[in-house]
């Protein structure tokens, strides 16, 4: 034992004396130095020390912060990260208070009650380090998703005084997500939440923030209102369904072991190279057009390849990256605008006719991984756009299609909303200009089911058909209000009779939700049809709320 606690005594005079000789050696080396690598060595120490830091410093989720809405009246998640094992304690000025301890990782997760709406209020966050969160609201949390038409911001519509003017109305609070895909689930996003400046509004969602404006003008009790947008153009909705849950699909398997693949032998060095020659070369074609008086088509510009994994329409990828992040967030509903993207061709994995499918996994998959409940989930339909139809019935154009997906999913799926939209597109253009007149009618879904107000909320939805030798008895929701027909004289409908021949139809109102629809000559059809194309202009049935009817098709 003697011996033993000789050597211990030996080995620790020996790693002292050893460290005072180096640390005193490595002094005198650092003193003889000139000033230029000491103070680049001081760079280095002081940058390793505090990411060293930084790493282990208390934080939040980014989408908990100053002026932040918390979804009222709930048992509100808020988590984020420390040392393992740390202790940490909220405490918020409405009297909640609320306690966690990180796991080994270091990730935390707490439940606060949140108050009844209003604010401001404060929020304070406790472990060895301190969050403070000022200017907190209670409130109702909106997630606004989708593609180009969901992202497409005010400034895009809407003039600098418009944009202005709304802003300086509203009290809503903004928080916008990157554009951004991956290959692994994401647990936070680089954003925050803003005031409702002008500079912000510009920047942000056109149909979200209407959508807000919209609820906020009409909830008298002063209801906060909080918008989320997750949102990315050109994206097909297979990027925002988590893979785990959707591998099973064959087309989507395909699609993302193309990406793969292609991701294997993509180089960015050459990509970037291939790139600069031609983009040097559209940029002396376009002068050259432009000197000789722009006449024709305009040279077109060569896109830049980005890695396919990271490009957007990864199978899964845009989920991961800006949807993953959210999941357990407090929130209200989700509105989405998507689908364009879709509508490409009628038949086969990611079509038109898929949609329905598509549509229903995402928001069950959403609802489930969500873990609050079967929120409500409301959707637009697609406007009309493209040519105007020259046959009673186009068969071959496949937005007709993804609005009927939409229609279906409406009337299937508990807890959701189909905003119908026609009549407020543009035959040239994908990104319609009203977008006020399409985050009114989300909005009216929300008002009539969350908030209980006496409105019309929807335009007509087809629910049945009966089919009577010579005509066919077609009953909807009406949405609140009667059946009507814009300027008085039904237009827009159709019938196929037993050998495939298409005819115009003729429709009378019957009843507040019924309409009779034949066809002149016609003893018998086996199927009745309702704005059925791309660009159906002039199709006029809707309710006297002036809410259009949503396009439709029945057959025996």
């Amino acid at each position: 034992m003697q011996n033993l606690s000789y050597a211990k005594f030996s080995i620790k005079w020996f790693c002292k004396a050893f460290y005072n000789i180096i640390t005193s050696y490595y002094f005198k080396i650092i003193m003889k130095m000139k000033q230029y690598y000491l103070t680049k060595i001081a760079f280095v120490s002081l940058l390793f020390f505090s990411t060293h830091l930084c790493t282990a410093k208390l934080r939040c989720a980014s989408f908990f912060g100053s002026n932040m809405v918390l979804q009222r009246e709930c048992k509100a998640a808020i988590w984020g990260w420390a040392e393992p094992h740390e202790k940490i304690k909220l405490t918020a000025s409405w009297g909640a208070k609320a306690e966690a301890t990180a796991d080994d990782q270091g990730a935390w997760k707490l439940h606060v009650q949140t108050p009844k709406a209003g604010g401001s209020y404060t929020l304070s966050i406790q472990g060895a380090t301190t969050l403070r969160f000022e200017n907190v609201m209670s409130g109702d949390v909106w997630f606004c998703a989708g593609q180009s038409n969901m992202f497409s911001q005010m400034k895009r519509y809407y003039s600098a005084d418009r944009v202005a003017q709304e802003a300086n109305a509203s009290k809503i609070r903004l928080f916008r997500s990157p554009t951004e895909s991956d290959t692994v689930d994401r647990t936070d996003v680089e954003a925050t939440w803003t005031l409702s400046n002008v500079s912000d509004v510009a920047e942000f969602s056109a149909t979200g923030y209407f959508f807000g404006r919209r609820l906020e003008e009409s909830l008298k009790e002063n209801v906060p209102i909080g918008l989320i947008q997750s949102a990315w153009g050109g994206r097909l909705i297979e990027s925002f369904i988590p893979w785990e849950h959707i591998k099973d699909d064959n087309y989507v398997h395909q699609l993302r072991k193309k990406a793969i693949t292609q991701a294997k032998n993509y180089d960015k060095a050459k990509e970037e190279q291939r790139f600069k020659l031609l983009d040097a070369k559209w940029k002396a074609d376009y002068n050259k057009w432009k000197k000789e008086g722009s006449k024709g088509v305009a040279p077109k510009r060569a896109k830049f390849k980005t890695n396919p994994i990271y490009a957007g329409n990864f199978a899964g990828g845009t989920y991961s990256a800006i949807i993953h992040p959210f999941l357990g967030l407090s929130i209200k509903g989700v509105i989405w605008y998507q689908g364009e993207a879709n509508s490409k061709k009628i038949k086969g994995g990611g079509s038109a006719t898929d949609y329905q499918r598509l549509l229903t996994r995402m928001i069950g998959l959403w609802r489930k991984e969500w873990g609050i409940g079967d929120f409500p989930f409301y959707f637009v339909q697609l406007p009309n756009c493209h040519a105007e139809w020259t046959k009673a019935v186009e068969l071959k154009d496949s937005w007709a299609y993804t609005r009927e997906s939409m229609l279906k999913t409406a009337l299937k799926v508990p807890h959701t909303g189909v905003a119908i939209t026609i009549g407020l597109g543009e035959a040239d253009n994908v990104h319609p200009h009203k977008k006020q007149e399409v985050g009114d009618r989300l909005a009216f879904w929300a008002l009539k089911n969350q908030y209980k107000h006496d409105i019309a909320w929807t335009g007509p939805l087809a629910k049945t058909c009966q089919f009577k030798k010579d005509k066919a008895i077609i009953t909807f929701e009406n949405g609140g209000a009667d059946l009507t027909f814009d300027n008085g004289q039904a237009n827009g409908f159709a019938v196929i009779d037993e050998q495939g021949e298409i005819f115009k139809a003729k429709a009378k109102i019957i009843a507040p939700n019924q309409l009779e629809v034949s066809a002149t000559g016609l003893t018998s059809f086996k199927a009745v049809y309702y704005a059925w194309a791309n660009n159906p202009e002039g199709a006029n049935l809707k309710n006297k709320a002036d809410l259009p009817a949503s396009p439709f098709r029945f057959s025996k």
